[in-house]
């Protein structure tokens, strides 16, 4: 079980801790940079561009997991420290340090980074500058996190802690206990780390800060546990928290627990929807490419599970063209989910294929969790092919390895299946008794494993029994087996046909108990999780959030309708509209998702409901990464009744403004501006750098759909709509209301 603690912890604590700040790590980036500092005159703004490139170099490690990386990081990070010696600059002398330090210690070289850092701090100490030691003792426990030097991280963290106790700096103080608790996680300490989680929860549920980390190593360990009501209602306050308080630093995780949670529980589409909002972080910053193609792959097997194969390979084929592998770990996953997907479609020869592949790859030949599941993906293949000889080759060669109680049980199960197959009756009664073994280890109850050996051994002596008479009588085993597989054929196709029937049937009564379900569930969550915060909820509002749930979910499935309407469209006119209407619908989804989410039912966050917006007509328009949104944001909050028209109004003009005014090949910026003007009016405004129109175009003879469609939603606010020139196309509708709140931080 701590094994599995431990395979958990290394793959969530690296999508976690990584810093705020985000650094570019494309190759282009890199070049670009590069030119910059053989350009640049001025020392200390090239010692600076040093530093920029030092960064670039450690993230595009984490993204190729190439080491040549870290060689270059190290000497961009010596000749920083070179010329700020040359120049006398005493500052950043400490930050080339601090920076080589990181790199020795992601290189795997701790004594040299030690030395580093311990020169940082007393530089630090000598200056009095005690907020600066804080920071420097958190960014190396990071890169200690980073290289697998977990104990060092949590030496570091606790440092760190020390000095800003000592010198009540309590900024940081939630975060590093935070970090803590994750890194004792990652190793295994289990108890400790769910003791301390406690003691936050605590001491700070009141303080009105973020403990969306905290809540996500909770859900965690109580999903763990097979206490799956308590890892939703934790799982559920993390998500809370994190988008309460845009905790950016640990969303990926919240997200993804709550996915996991989801999947066990069997509602795979709120897994595949957390899922996604799980990929989407995990692409704004560099992390290995393993942990964004298997959330991927989650996404894909959970829409084969709903009957969506041609959807997951199609999502599959665009995200890799969209974000093609820079490593070998990244590539070894491609393979794997494009095998799952082909899989599904029964295209078997294409699936083996990339299975093949897989099993070529670095992956499968690293003795870990992940590589022995790739070996177990191909022996569930070729036993599903009944080509049982292939799986029991495969089974040979991979062996029982050194991996979780969870794995060892999966591996003796599938040996006993081969065996039972081929009729090695006596190998397969072993591995049964080796799987119900690691069953109950699994499951931690001494009593049940007791009486499981006992009836183990019972059952083995009876069956061995029942072998040496079958050997007697040659013949008979012949009959008997053929007459078993006879019986085989006949349950399964009974099975194939009984199960069509339970999901006609299951179709026809899946919403009347899905709703009652959900319901029920999210009655225990909410009273659990609010009563934590107020004792109690307003029934009405509770019943006013159910609605806007309701309302979310029922514009989610006008969604997936158009969307699989899509892909049986060829004329690309009727396409771009079906398309247009998902977007318009997805406008509206998100406002009541808004709502049920929130602490106010009533009013939305229009800063928080924009930026997610825009980030959806992003990512559902090819822009190639040419299109830069500069947004300029006040925190608005609006009724429902105001939030529906403004957002629509700002999903055509967002999408008018990538699809006709952005420069094919050449980069494009849309500015987006919502505030509150000096006569408390409120002010959207969509500018592009398009071309634009021709100089004695008339804008009030425009009768496109989308024109007239925001100029009929500007009037339903009450307001005024405008489109004008200036350097491109700008957009502009203002209106007023007689409630207007700006947020107070």
């Amino acid at each position: 079980m701590v094994k599995k603690y431990i395979i958990l912890f290394t793959f969530l604590l690296p999508v976690m801790l990584l810093h705020a700040q985000t650094q570019h790590w494309d190759v282009g980036y890199g070049n670009h940079i590069k030119e910059s500092v053989k350009t640049e005159g001025n020392d200390t703004a090239r010692i600076d561009l040093l530093f920029t490139l030092v960064n670039y170099y450690l993230d595009r490690n984490i993204v190729t997991d190439n080491k040549k990386n870290l060689d270059s990081a190290l000497t961009v990070a010596q000749k920083a420290l070179t010329l700020s010696m040359q120049i006398g600059d005493g500052n950043r002398k400490n930050e080339s340090t601090r920076l080589m330090g990181s790199v020795y210690l992601v290189a795997g070289d701790s004594v040299a980074s030690h030395k580093c850092i311990e020169q940082v701090l007393n530089y630090f100490k000598s200056r009095q500058q005690y907020p600066q030691m804080v920071n420097a003792c958190i960014k190396y426990a990071r890169a200690g996190n980073r290289a697998s030097f977990h104990n060092l991280s949590i030496q570091f963290y606790e440092r760190a802690l020390s000095i800003a106790t000592t010198h009540h700096l309590g900024d940081n103080e939630i975060q590093i206990k935070s970090f803590l608790v994750f890194e004792k996680g990652a190793m295994g300490q289990m108890e400790a780390a769910m003791t301390d989680a406690f003691k936050i929860v605590n001491q700070y549920k009141k303080s009105g800060r973020s403990l969306g980390m905290v809540y996500c190593l909770i859900a965690t360990t109580y999903r763990y546990r097979g206490d799956l009501k308590t890892a939703l209602n934790y799982g559920l306050a993390s998500v809370h928290d994190v988008e309460l308080h845009h905790d950016s630093l640990v969303e990926n995780g919240a997200y993804a627990e709550l996915a996991l949670i989801y999947d066990v529980l069997g509602e795979t589409e709120k897994s595949v929807f957390f899922y996604r909002k799980t990929l989407a972080a995990r692409l704004k910053k560099p992390r290995k490419e393993e942990f964004i193609y298997r959330t991927l792959g989650f996404i894909a097997k959970d829409l084969i599970k709903l009957g969506r194969a041609k959807e997951a390979l199609k999502e599959v084929q665009e995200f890799q063209k969209a974000h093609p592998p820079q490593s070998a770990s990244g590539e070894a996953f491609c393979y794997q989910n494009l095998a799952y997907c082909y899989e599904a479609l029964k295209d078997y020869t294409r699936a083996e294929s990339y299975y093949l592949n897989l099993l070529k790859s670095p992956v499968a030949k690293v003795s870990d969790e992940i590589g022995t599941l790739a070996y177990y993906d191909v022996i569930n293949f070729y036993l599903l092919q009944n080509r049982h000889k292939l799986a029991q080759y495969y089974a040979l060669k991979v062996g029982s390895r050194n991996t979780s109680l969870d794995n060892i049980r999966n591996y003796e199960n599938l040996c006993y299946k081969i065996d039972s197959a081929l009729g090695n009756y006596k190998s397969a009664l072993y591995h049964y008794g080796k799987s119900q073994q690691a069953k109950d280890s699994l499951l931690n109850q001494s009593k049940i494993h007791e009486i499981s050996e006992l009836q183990l051994k019972y059952e083995t002596v009876q069956k061995e029994k029942d072998i040496s008479l079958l050997k007697k009588d040659s013949q008979l085993q012949r009959d008997r087996a053929t007459q078993a597989n006879h019986i085989r054929n006949i349950t399964f196709a009974c099975i194939g046909l009984l199960s069509l029937v339970l999901v006609f049937l299951y179709k026809l009564l899946v919403d009347n108990k899905q709703k009652a379900d959900e319901i029920d569930q999210k009655n225990a969550s909410l009273n659990r999780l609010i009563a934590e915060k107020d004792g109690f909820i307003d029934e009405k509002e509770w019943l006013l959030k159910e609605i806007h749930h309701r309302v979310k979910n029922n514009l989610q499935i006008v969604i997936g309708l158009l969307q699989r309407q899509s892909s049986y469209i060829d004329n690309e006119v009727a396409l771009n509209a079906i398309q247009n209407s998902e977007n318009r619908m997805y406008a509206i989804a998100l406002i009541h998702q808004k709502l049920y989410l929130s602490e106010s039912f009533d009013r939305i966050n229009m800063q928080e409901y924009i930026d997610d917006l825009i980030t959806h007509v992003k990512d559902c328009t090819d822009t190639g990464g040419q299109v830069i949104f500069d947004k300029n944001l006040d925190r608005i909050y609006l009724n429902v009744s105001q939030a529906v028209p403004l957002g629509l109004i700002l999903n055509e003009a967002t999408t008018n403004a990538i699809k006709h005014a952005c420069p094919a090949n050449s980069a494009a910026k849309i500015h987006i501006w919502f505030r509150q003007t000096p006569d408390h009016y409120n002010q959207l405004i969509v500018k592009d750098n398009g071309n634009g129109f021709d100089k004695d175009f008339d804008f009030t003879a425009i009768q496109s759909m989308g024109i007239n469609l925001m100029r009929g939603l500007s009037k339903q606010l009450g307001g005024t709509f405008q489109i004008t020139q200036d350097n491109g196309v700008v957009i502009e509708v203002k209106f007023k209301t007689e409630e207007f709140t700006r947020a107070e931080y």
